[in-house]
């Protein structure tokens, strides 16, 4: 809307002094904002080339053709009778130009308006790349035939100020010039329109927007055919530079999508090596110990040695296997249901709908629960634990709570086997937050983090 209302109110002031339409003469930055232009639209082209070869959506090839057109016409389309040795009967260049300028904004129309309709490719990916150079030549070979029967796209008439010469658009090509136009306003509400979370597809409304209005002003000063340089121009540079933001943002979205991929896969890699050697190789030792070692007080600190071992490689299979868009009562579920079986114990999870959980904080919290039901589980022979994550007022709350045995805290922490006590309460201070223990012999024992 904003878009709209600058290049609505422009074109206004330029109905109103029409002076401001001619603008400055500069044939050299012409050429300049020509050539930015065109190469700014084959970038963008060549990205929704890319976005459809991944997601093949309609919209992106429409885009890419219809862009392509758009970079092809403003770099080739100028000089191209004059580099081929042919005369420029009726203005045939200027004719092709605007016709294959129309095209393009036919074909971001359709784009805009397919949406995230998807397409499989049937044409071999060179006939989809040279599609547009091919659809240019043949509008410039059909515009060049007819010729001699065409108009001059310009008329010149007589200067509104010194100096200044006016060119004013023929009926037939300002009519083109406004149905291309009006192709462009539609890609323009269509894309603005749509709520997405896409940031390049969010600059696509406000930049045709602008080249709308751009069209508009070339109906009314056709300065893109001149040395001239007028509000226009200015219209059609802010468009191009809109979406040469939009290709910046594709090109590090894809990127950070990339190096994401490449982390969550060796993520995965290290997890499977992780289960299929370390976690095998500690089960088989366990095995070996409990059937081989008499019943004495150090064959049960080997075993127990084992199991926390086990507990500590599983933890780090379930970290590295755990993406960072998983929600965070999904893991404590998942978790819940693990130690449930593994130590065949009632695990109930109750979450609050409400209490957000940064990535940082969430394996912390989980390796916090899986410390605290371990316990329960293996040292005060709980039957049924019980995991709430709650708020109060602006604290976060994620308690554990068990019906076993309950300990003495204090003399656990003096012991060696006090280290999963020290463990946890670093955890909870990392993140920061803090971490209160309860318990009372015969009475459970319950683990509070507040954050």
């Amino acid at each position: 809307m904003a878009a709209g209302l600058v290049g609505a109110g422009l074109t206004a002031a330029i109905l109103a002094f029409g002076g401001l339409a001619a603008g400055h003469r500069s044939g050299t930055g012409s050429v300049v904002l020509n050539t930015i232009d065109g190469c700014v639209a084959l970038l963008v082209a060549y990205l929704a080339h890319g976005r459809y070869l991944r997601e093949r959506h309609l919209r992106d090839r429409l885009m890419a053709h219809g862009l392509a057109l758009l970079g092809v016409t403003a770099l080739l389309l100028p000089n191209l009778s004059r580099l081929l040795g042919l005369a420029d009967v009726h203005g045939a260049d200027i004719w092709t130009s605007a016709a294959v300028r129309f095209t393009a904004a036919l074909l971001i129309a359709g784009g805009a308006l397919a949406g995230t309709v998807q397409r499989r490719v049937l044409a071999p990916r060179l006939v989809s790349t040279i599609g547009p150079v091919v659809m240019v030549l043949l509008v410039f070979v059909l515009v060049h035939l007819a010729a001699p029967a065409l108009p001059d796209p310009l008329v010149p008439t007589p200067a509104g100020f010194p100096g200044v010469p006016e060119l004013v658009a023929s009926g037939p090509f300002a009519v083109l010039q406004l149905a291309a136009a009006t192709g462009f306003a539609l890609a323009a509400v269509a894309f603005a329109s749509r709520a997405t979370d896409d940031v390049f597809v969010r600059l696509l409304g406000p930049a045709f927007a602008f080249g709308t209005f751009a069209l508009v002003n070339y109906a009314l000063f056709p300065s893109i055919y001149s040395d001239w340089l007028s509000a226009g121009d200015v219209l059609r540079t802010v468009c191009y530079l809109l979406l040469l933001v939009g290709a910046v943002l594709e090109i590090r979205r894809y990127w950070t999508v990339r190096t994401e991929a490449a982390v969550l896969q060796d993520r995965r890699r290290l997890a499977r090596e992780i289960h299929d050697g370390v976690v095998q190789e500690i089960v088989y030792i366990r095995m070996e110990s409990q059937a081989m070692l008499p019943e004495h007080g150090a064959a049960h600190r080997l075993l127990d040695a084992c199991d926390r071992a086990l507990d500590e490689a599983r933890d780090a299979v379930h970290a590295l296997a755990t993406t960072h868009d998983e929600r965070f009562e999904r893991q404590l579920q998942r978790a819940a249901h693990d130690l449930s079986r593994r130590f065949d114990v009632s695990v109930v999870v109750a979450t609050h709908a409400h209490v957000d959980v940064s990535a940082e904080q969430q394996h912390a919290l989980i390796r916090i629960v899986r410390e605290a039901i371990s316990n329960a589980a293996r040292h005060g022979r709980a039957r049924r634990i019980d995991v709430r994550l709650d708020r109060h007022d602006d604290q976060r709350v994620l308690s554990v709570v068990d019906d076993g045995a309950g300990f003495d805290i204090a003399a656990a922490a003096a012991t060696a086997g006090g280290y999963g006590l020290t463990s946890m309460r670093e955890r909870a201070e990392a993140l920061p937050g803090t971490l209160t223990m309860r318990s009372t012999a015969g009475a459970g024992t319950t683990v509070e983090v507040t954050w």
